[in-house]
């Protein structure tokens, strides 16, 4: 699971035009923050169904080889007929 951190910010500002500069700074960083955020979660979310379909084909493809082992030694034994 994933482990949550706080995050704690100081901010110290004195006058009106400082800290509106000031205040943008922090934002635009924070919003950067968030874009990481959301495309490493991306990232995560596509690897995961990319672990999530290969392993389904590799099922699959096990399962396919035992069906087609089975078919195969039904027509060896002649129980299985095959028309052509």
């Amino acid at each position: 699971m994933a482990s949550v951190k706080d995050l704690l910010i100081k901010l110290r500002l004195i006058g009106g035009k400082k800290t509106k500069d000031d205040l943008k700074g922090v934002d635009k960083g924070l919003k950067s923050v968030g874009k990481s955020a959301l495309k490493v979660g991306a990232a995560f979310f596509a690897a995961k169904g990319l672990i999530t379909g290969m392993t389904r084909a590799v099922d699959l493809a096990g399962r396919f080889e035992k069906v087609e082992k089975v078919l195969r030694i039904l027509r060896k034994k002649r129980v299985f007929l095959l028309r052509h």
